[in-house]
């Protein structure tokens, strides 16, 4: 996808789903590159710069998480397991996740 369709998507979801209003440091942020919420995107009215970046963007963006990809988590017998941010040594509270006391 790309960042054209990407960010054109995102106006249509905002049209159906406006950001909270907690959200206006985003929503700033946004319109540095032409979206606004409640508006259609059209990547061709943003300034050349930025219409240069959207379109480097998703390139550089995959290569970060194929970077990343090996470090993610540590490989035990074929499985990626992600367990430093989990502290499986503690019981599961099961009303926590849905269960019953």
């Amino acid at each position: 996808m790309s960042a054209a369709q990407f960010f054109a998507y995102g106006a249509a979801l905002m049209k159906l789903h406006p950001p909270h209003t907690t959200d206006w440091s985003q929503v700033a942020r946004m319109k540095w590159i032409g979206l606004v919420p409640g508006k259609a995107f059209d990547q061709a009215k943003a300034e050349p710069v930025v219409r240069a970046e959207l379109e480097r963007v998703p390139g550089d963006g995959l290569s970060a998480m194929w970077d990343k990809l090996p470090t993610l988590a540590r490989v035990a017998n074929g499985w990626s397991m992600n367990t430093h941010t989990v502290d499986l040594r503690r019981p599961v509270q099961p009303h926590l996740v849905g269960g019953r006391r």
